[in-house]
């Protein structure tokens, strides 16, 4: 059995929107239809963006979105 090794931190980023991470907060209160937020958070500025995408198209919508604003 090989055991894992000792965590390996990330390097920090040189410029903005270099890396990158994405979460979903599922399970709120319905609001004009939505029910959860796709955050999206540059690890060099922490600058987020907040998107409300509905819940049955939330993976599609959340690639289209990504791809969309940061291509």
């Amino acid at each position: 059995v090989k055991y894992p090794g000792l965590l390996q931190p990330l390097e920090v980023p040189s410029q903005s929107w270099q890396v990158i991470t994405m979460d979903f907060i599922e399970g709120l209160p319905r609001s004009a239809s939505f029910d959860c937020i796709l955050v999206i958070v540059d690890k060099f500025s922490k600058f987020a963006h907040f998107f409300t995408p509905e819940t049955p198209l939330y993976c599609l919508w959340s690639g289209s979105a990504f791809h969309g604003t940061y291509s």
